[in-house]
């Protein structure tokens, strides 16, 4: 993941020449909302300044204060913030009192204004996709922050039935009990359930949206069992994480969906930002545009990653057939020599952690893999045909290397 430099304390320097716009966060050197917002400016013309601002973790209402008092325009908010912009905002959208978060901040003749834009930017990017959302059977993953800033967007759109299901039910429910009202207006069916419901005879899904945080951990909320009743041919899987291929992801296209990660739904949230700061009507910018850019980008660096990290396993490989060539010409030689035998551990651990562990996605799993299997048949071949003795050296290689991929 990138790293962009971001400030920790402002200067009114900063705030001088342009107008000042930020995004608050903790961590914030990942976020790419200045390039996001810097695109849209070129847009329609506009000549602005965006800042990565990092306040300390019990430190951010001082600073949202004093970037508003430089002269600050306005601002996006991450996590952990949005729950204190919740409670320092005087004025709120009504998304955002259902939401219970903040994530976009303006001034308005002093006083400060909040609204929660995530559901909205994730309804733009589902229809911008075309995946159609009134009357359809919607499932919704997980029942925190994330989840709770989407359901009224996707309320308003009337599917037929929205499903939030949890880890354990007690969340789902409570979230049921906040829209119901709102479910009720809009003629929908709203249902609360655990994860391990749909393991039994469970309903399938037009749309599943996975809100949880198993996406980060490269983990799943939904067992083989509950995917294969969750999902349908021709359905629509959609993760709120994005920059990867998750394995929920993985589990819907394994079952005949079509995908989406997050990143649609990070740029439309920032549109409707962008356009409450400057009086702009969305029909001027192009989101799509902004966000073929920017997955251009994550190709740009996994392709990078995949060359780096398929010749570091060469390197790997490299050294695991010169300790082996050791290991087998101390043994003849010395009976200490077998404490050499201990060095083609570490070597084969640290192989199974960095394939198991440190791995940019797929693509970098499935070249490593290849590029072992390779090398280990054409060692194989000329050690059986040149020396007798060299297919031990290929045979002790040969678990090493097993043993670190299954480490």
């Amino acid at each position: 993941m990138n790293h962009y430099p971001f400030l920790t304390t402002l200067e009114p320097s900063l705030f001088a020449g342009k107008q000042t716009y930020a995004v608050f966060g903790h961590p914030i050197g990942h976020s790419k909302s200045p390039l996001i917002h810097e695109q849209f400016a070129m847009q329609i013309q506009r000549d602005i300044k965006y800042l990565r601002i990092q306040p300390s973790l019990d430190g951010f209402a001082a600073m949202l204060t004093q970037f508003f008092a430089l002269g600050g325009q306005g601002a996006n908010i991450t996590i952990p913030f949005k729950l204190d912009a919740y409670q320092l905002c005087q004025q709120l959208s009504s998304r955002a009192r259902l939401a219970g978060a903040v994530n976009t901040v303006w001034q308005d003749e002093g006083v400060l204004c909040g609204d929660n834009t995530d559901g909205a930017g994730l309804v733009a990017d589902l229809l911008s996709q075309g995946v159609a959302i009134n009357k359809a059977d919607v499932l919704i993953l997980g029942a925190g922050g994330a989840s709770r800033g989407i359901v009224e967007p996707l309320l308003t759109q009337r599917p037929k039935r929205l499903w939030i299901a949890n880890r354990t039910s007690q969340k789902a429910d409570e979230l049921v009990l906040l829209f119901q009202s709102l479910a009720t207006e809009h003629g929908v069916e709203l249902i609360a359930s655990s994860n391990a419901q749909f393991e039994e005879n469970a309903p399938s899904f037009s749309l599943v949206i996975n809100a949880s945080a198993a996406g980060l951990d490269d983990q799943s909320p939904l067992s083989k069992l509950a995917a294969d009743h969750v999902f349908c041919t021709g359905g629509f899987a959609y993760d709120l994480v994005y920059g990867k291929t998750t394995v929920f992801m993985e589990q819907a296209l394994q079952r005949g969906c079509r995908i989406s990660d997050g990143l649609g739904m990070l740029v439309e949230q920032a549109a409707i930002a962008f356009c409450q700061w400057h009086r702009v009507g969305i029909e001027r910018l192009d989101t799509r545009a902004v966000i073929a850019q920017l997955r251009h980008m994550y190709l740009d660096v996994t392709r990078l990653l995949t060359y780096i990290n398929v010749a570091v396993l060469g390197i790997m490989i490299i050294l695991i057939s010169v300790l082996a060539l050791i290991v087998v010409k101390a043994l003849a030689e010395s009976p200490w020599g077998v404490v050499t035998v201990g060095l083609t551990i570490p070597i084969a651990m640290l192989m199974g952690v960095y394939l198991k562990y440190l791995r940019p996605g797929r693509v970098l799993e499935v070249s490593a893999i290849g590029l072992v299997l390779l090398v280990g048949a054409l060692y194989a071949g000329r050690a059986a045909a040149e020396h007798p003795t060299l297919a031990g050296v290929f045979t002790l290689h040969g678990t090493t290397i097993a043993f670190a991929l299954m480490a």
